[in-house]
């Protein structure tokens, strides 16, 4: 829009056609057309005003803006945290604090082949591994770049969108430690809950048991698009060497299928936060604190008065402002 209101062409007539030299002495944008100019001009207010707006409304709040007390704070909007906060205040009885070091998503976030643009920069924790005894060798101190999401959606900003839920048996394994309710069956309706799958409609991409997925849900999942030709050359190789075609993520990882992606239907990046959490951003009872770094819990026993046995979160610590969430 900046560059139109800059460019000093006339639009009346079928064609538009340039302004009338002017003086030497002038410089060209002081000849732009008045009502071009604006009319220009005022939809660039309207449309700044509007942002403020929607940013005052739905956007992240300021530290002068939290409340003393919330029945529930939430600790880093990652790819779970995103989702509790916008579950919890599903309940306009409770009020919901959602804490995130990390800022907000830009542009480059929303697009699928950025993947390689958004990690080991701002939005990143740009973490490393430890040195690698017997890999790594051409890397500095043999050390590999480990990205992690430092942003509002977390890793699933910076990811390459694969949506693998993983094999039932390990779920079942974890409930026979003792873990209650992370069995298969048991955590499969909520994977069910949460996806909104095109996959059934979208067809020659591979094997799909749709009692396996959901529908209508918040997360997208469809197989990547386009299909690369390759791609199809290798599952196709897979089956023919015995290998069975399958959904892979119906419990039994076990075969060939392209990948399914957390992808909305207009190409854009399917991540946790613009599934779940912006959506939920103009709710009341939700406020979300960016640039915030926790770094304490405050923990009180009911018996004691002070910290020891039954001890519960009675307050949490956490530095406010600029880029590592500190100052403040």
């Amino acid at each position: 829009l900046l560059l139109l209101l800059l460019k000093g062409t006339h639009t009346h007539g079928p064609q538009a056609r340039p302004l009338r030299t002017p003086s030497p002495r002038r410089p060209r944008y002081c000849r732009l057309h008045m009502p071009f100019f604006s009319a220009r001009v005022s939809l660039l207010v309207l449309a700044v005003a509007a942002f403020a707006a929607w940013r005052r409304a739905y956007g992240p709040i300021g530290a002068s803006q939290l409340l003393d007390e919330y029945d529930y704070i939430v600790i880093g909007a990652g790819s779970a945290g995103s989702v509790i906060a916008a579950r919890l205040s599903e309940d306009a009885d409770v009020s919901v604090l959602l804490i995130e070091a990390g800022g907000e998503s830009g542009i480059k976030h929303s697009i699928p082949a950025a993947c390689g643009d958004v990690q080991l920069v701002d939005g990143d924790w740009q973490l490393k591994t430890t040195p690698q005894e017997h890999s790594h060798r051409a890397y500095t101190g043999q050390k590999s770049n480990w990205p992690r999401g430092k942003l509002l959606g977390g890793s699933s900003q910076l990811n390459y969108m694969a949506y693998v839920r993983g094999d039932a048996a390990d779920y079942d394994s974890w409930a026979a430690m003792g873990n209650h309710g992370w069995d298969w069956e048991s955590v499969l309706p909520f994977f069910l809950r949460s996806e909104d799958a095109t996959l059934a409609r979208e067809t020659g991409a591979g094997a799909l048991n749709s009692s396996a997925h959901g529908f209508g849900g918040p997360l997208p999942v469809r197989y990547k698009s386009p299909a690369n030709p390759l791609a199809e050359a290798f599952v196709q190789s897979a089956v023919a060497a015995g290998h069975p075609l399958r959904d892979y993520n119906d419990g039994d990882a076990s075969g060939a299928s392209r990948f399914q992606q957390t992808v909305f239907g207009s190409g854009r990046r399917g991540s946790t936060a613009d599934a779940f959490l912006y959506p939920a951003m103009g709710r009341a009872n939700l406020h979300v604190l960016t640039h915030g770094l926790v770094s304490k819990l405050v923990l009180v026993s009911e018996e004691t008065g002070g910290e020891g046995r039954g001890a519960r979160v009675a307050a949490v610590q956490a530095r406010v402002g600029g880029p590592q969430g500190g100052g403040g």
